[in-house]
Parts: structure tokens; sequence; C-alpha cells
């Protein structure tokens, strides 16, 4: 049952076009969220009066819908909760001062079609957990190697794409990859979630389920780099909402799991994947590199199991390759991949909010990264909890987690066994094909 009190306003998205051309039938369209309904010609009565906000009580005295269809509204994104249409406030997204592959505004974004890119975009919020992971996003572009690659795009605005004659070349793992004709939209950077201080943290979050559905809508991967680890709830509840079954693997030093579904303690940096527990479509969590030391009360809580969670400490992946870490996890589903640099050792990377002593080492890591890439179906992912530089100009936390960013962003090129890292420069030739 709605609340009869709460205000209503149609959403900014719609495109409206008559039905087989008829005057009397419509489909209305949210050309964001890929959404449609076909009604007759009347409801465009109730969309122009609802330009402005008015109350479930106030359109029921207009006679013009009940309250049953004003859910079917709803539910397609044809009509939102007026305080929703505030979140629009400052828009969507800003545009990053470094991009990733190619910047891609939302607008833009919504215009394409279907396609198998990443879409990337920073979150530089801390509200909820460690301070400084605000400077995550813009610390990680920093040290991705598809930083520059902006500089080599072709066209304008939604036509702006790669080049095909680029090759990237991977010394560490020996390869090579070439971008074809179809990965010329394969990486996009749609820029950083906005925010103003002061707002609450149920505005970005708005933002971030937005941008999410809008990406998935379109058959494309959602890549979010953060910001605390709180901001990986808003991400994830919209996968958990599209995928009937998935699977998420999680690199962390803490499990994140504070506290049990039935006493949920408001969203924190310490408690996503608590949150996610709650849905019914996650099939299988699986932990690596914890190492915390924990205390509870017997008299206020007992210990529980969840068949669906499992973890490897970091102590114990010191003696695992990554195919034994990775054993008896269902191949068939997708997944959301959730890293968090203080899985890494402090010595290694010291730019976090939580850093805790021991850890997995930058090579343990990219192995066990390389394996689930190349063995899994990732459907989402984020990186957070990078922090500022704390002594000197150079960042190791980020460029740990842009090194493994750029793995991930890479795994969908085309690629070869690299023969030669040497290269001559020369002139183009008019007419030679690339």
């Amino acid at each position: 049952m709605q609340d009869r009190e709460k205000q209503y306003v149609v959403c900014p998205d719609l495109l409206i076009e008559l039905v087989g051309g008829s005057k009397n039938e419509v489909r209305i369209r949210n050309k964001v969220f890929r959404t449609w309904i076909e009604a007759p010609a009347a409801l465009l009565i109730l969309l122009d009066f609802l330009r402005q906000p008015h109350t479930m009580e106030e359109i029921s005295a207009q006679s013009l819908i009940d309250e049953d269809v004003m859910g079917m509204l709803l539910a397609r994104w044809i009509v939102l909760p007026a305080e929703k249409r505030e979140l629009l406030g400052p828009g969507i997204v800003c545009k990053a001062k470094d991009s990733i592959g190619v910047s891609c505004s939302f607008d833009d974004l919504v215009k394409l079609g279907s396609r198998t890119s990443f879409v990337v975009f920073g979150v530089p919020v801390d509200l909820l957990g460690s301070p400084g992971a605000h400077a995550g996003p813009a610390q990680t572009r920093l040290y991705s190697l598809l930083r520059g690659m902006e500089g080599v795009c072709e066209g304008e605005g939604e036509t702006r794409v790669l080049p095909q004659d680029v090759e990237i070349l991977d010394v560490d793992r020996r390869k090579s990859f070439s971008f074809r004709d179809q990965d010329r939209y394969a990486i996009l950077d749609a820029g950083d979630i906005a925010y103003v201080r002061g707002e609450s943290i149920a505005n970005v979050g708005e933002r971030i389920e937005r941008l999410v559905a809008a990406v998935l809508a379109r058959q494309m991967t959602p890549v979010m780099i953060g910001g605390d680890h709180s901001m990986t709830w808003f991400s994830l509840k919209v996968l958990l909402d599209t995928y009937p079954k998935m699977g998420v693997l999680h690199f962390d030093a803490h499990h994140d799991l504070y506290f049990s579904p039935s006493d949920l303690l408001p969203l924190r940096n310490s408690n996503p994947f608590a949150h996610a527990r709650k849905s019914t479509s996650l099939a299988c969590l699986r932990q690596f590199g914890l190492r915390t030391v924990e205390y509870y009360r017997k008299k206020t809580a007992s210990k529980t199991l969840d068949p669906r969670i499992s973890y490897w400490s970091a102590r114990e992946l010191q003696r695992m390759s990554p195919e034994e870490a990775l054993v008896g996890l269902d191949r068939d589903i997708p997944y959301y991949l959730s890293f968090d640099i203080d899985c890494v050792c402090p010595e290694e990377a010291p730019e976090t909010g939580s850093p805790v002593c021991g850890g997995l080492s930058y090579y343990q890591v990219f192995e066990l990264m390389d394996a689930i890439i190349g063995k899994f179906d990732i459907v989402g992912a984020d990186f957070v909890e990078v922090a500022s530089p704390k002594t000197g100009p150079a960042n190791r936390a980020a460029m740990i987690t842009a090194r493994l960013l750029d793995m991930l962003l890479l795994s969908r090129i085309l690629s070869s066994e690299l023969d030669s890292y040497l290269f001559e420069k020369r002139e183009w030739q008019p007419g030679e094909l690339p």
C-alpha cells in the first residue's frame, strides 16, 4: 500500500511514442533503465500532473490512477518518489580529472547499445569508514596504465572510441593485448559519483544504484573505485537484485560481516557483506586474506554457521596455489569481485585506513587475481580503501590496486604470447592498413 502523504513526480528520463500509429495507446520508455509500459494515452495526463510533486491523496482526488497502477509505474521507473529526484540535483557523475580508457558521460552512456564493456566509476567518499579513502579514485586512476589512452582516442562524445592500432605489452605476464574493432568501447570511464558536502549517504547510494542499473541494462560490467568499503553494498545490491544466483569473491584483512542479518547495524565499511547475507541471490561468499583477532560475549551473542560463507586466512594462503584457494567454487554462476587493499601486507601497501600486520604479498594477490579473471564470469567489481600517500609522493597501495584493476579491464581484449618488447618508431604510410 502506498504512503498517501508521500509525494511523487514523473521520472525525467522518459520517451513517449504512439503504439501502432494509434492515438489512443502509447508506449512510455525509461531510456536509462530500459523499462517500458504500454498504456492508454490518458495516462499522459497523470505524467503532466506529476511534473510537480503530488501526494497519492491528491492523485486519487483527480481520479487519475489507483494504488495498483502507481505501484507498477514505480516499479518501471516511470514515476519516482519526489525525494529521489533531489539526488539528481548535482547530476549522477562528474568527469574525472584522469580517465581510464574512454571518458564517457552518463548521457553518452545511456545512448550506447548493449556491449561487453567495463564501465569504471569512482566513489570519492569515506563518510562511513576509513578517513582518507575519498582519495582512492584519483590515486588509483593516476597509476593505471590505461589512463593515458584517453589521449589517443578518436571521435567526440558518444562516438569517442579507442583506435584499433593500439597494442599493450604486459611484460610481467608475457602477454600482448591488441584492440580490435569490437573493443573500441571495451573500457569506459563514467567519472566520479557526484557528492555535495553535507548531504546524506542515502543520496550517494541512490546515485551509485542508478548508475549501476543503467550499466547492467546495457549488458555492461560496472567496476567501482572507492572510497570506503561501505559503498560496495550499493553496487552489490543492484547485482543481487539482477542475478537470481551469484557468488562474491572478497579480498580483505577483515570479514566485513558485523553483525548478523537479524541484528544489522547501520551500514558501515565493516558490514557491507552482512547486508548482502540477507539476499537469497547470494549463493556463496569466498574470502581471501582474513587475519583479524576478535572477541564476543557469550551472554549477548552466539556463534553461527552460514554454509554459503568460507574463507582462507592470509597465513593459510602462504602455502596454497591459486587453484587450491579457488577449489569448491561453482564455475557456472556469475561473480562479484570485491578487493580491499588492506588484504595486502601494510609494508607493501601502507596507504589504507585499517592496516593489519601480516597479509598477502603483491604477487600472491596478482596470481590469485589472474586465476580468478581467467576462470570466473565477473559481472561486477570494486577496488576500495586506498588512501592518500602517508610519506613521500608515491602511493604504493594505489600502484598495486591500479595494476590489478588494469588486469581485470584488459581481460576481454584479445591477447597473445608476448614475443618481443622491442619496437622502432616509423612513419605511417598513406593507404596502409592498420
